[in-house]
């Protein structure tokens, strides 16, 4: 008999894979109540969190709304705000959220512009543009002093 005491304190939730057994104090269950359902309701019997994972796809108990008219004009009172007390952020709160977000916004803007302009890069462009020139330079040396050479030689002949 002291089993069947026990087992009427408990119920057991049918759709865990591993039977979780809930004490009927918690599921605010009377053992009159408890006594009361059928034994199929018992078979069938889900713990509130098994009964809340399931998905509610049925809007039939909606009720239905009129249409909203996007030709009404709007007054200032219609954005007030209407949260009171704990509800309402602080703008302190809300200022620092503010600035963080702009420094964040900030380093990145900075980081980026550094990559775009960086001075090494730029020195290394313009050194690279430099030595260029210069062996160009060197290049219309060298052909000036062949023109040169065979004008003179022409020049004595």
């Amino acid at each position: 008999m002291p089993t069947l005491k026990i087992y009427r304190l408990w119920n057991v939730c049918k759709k865990h894979v591993i039977n979780y057994i809930y004490q009927l104090k918690c599921l605010a269950l009377t053992t009159e109540k408890f006594e009361a359902f059928t034994a199929e309701y018992k078979s069938q019997w889900m713990c509130p969190e098994c009964i809340n994972a399931i998905l509610k796809r049925d809007n039939t108990e909606t009720p239905i709304r009129s249409t909203v008219s996007m030709n009404k004009t709007f007054t200032p009172s219609n954005f007030a705000n209407k949260e009171r007390g704990s509800r309402v952020r602080s703008k302190e709160i809300i200022m620092k959220e503010i600035e963080y977000q702009l420094f964040e916004e900030m380093g990145k803007f900075r980081l980026e512009m550094i990559s775009r302009f960086d001075p090494k890069e730029g020195i290394y462009n313009a050194s690279s543009k430099i030595d260029k020139a210069e062996n160009e330079l060197r290049e219309i040396n060298k052909i000036m002093r062949v023109v040169q050479e065979k004008t003179e030689k022409v020049e004595f002949n």
